[in-house]
């Protein structure tokens, strides 16, 4: 076991997290900045304009949040986080062996078509 990481596992392990189960922010965000960028190599001052405006948009955001008015998430996707978070507390509490809680949480996975 490692001992000398330089961040805990709570920085970095999702496991308490069920609200984000795929990568579609990250995702969406590569999209809308490569949207911004108009050509391979951009100069240095495109960049900096592109970075502004993304500063923008994110203190913008920022500010939403700060006063709840944030697009709220479809029931379906909040009943599919209560019912992970219960299936998470039952394996924190010992009603659940590994691998009938991975199974169980497997369930709430779609399929991709490759």
């Amino acid at each position: 076991m490692l001992t000398n990481a330089l961040f805990d596992r709570t920085v970095w392990n999702f496991h308490a997290n069920v609200s984000f189960r795929t990568n579609n922010i990250s995702e969406t965000y590569n999209k809308r900045m490569n949207g911004q960028i108009s050509k391979p190599n951009p100069s240095i001052f495109a960049m900096i304009d592109i970075i502004k405006n993304e500063e923008c948009l994110t203190s913008v955001n920022f500010e939403k949040a700060k006063l709840k008015k944030v697009k709220s998430r479809k029931p379906q996707n909040v009943i599919k986080d209560l019912e992970i978070t219960n299936l998470k507390l039952r394996y924190d509490c010992g009603e659940l062996e590994v691998m009938d809680y991975l199974m169980q949480v497997s369930n709430y996975v779609k399929e991709f078509d490759y």
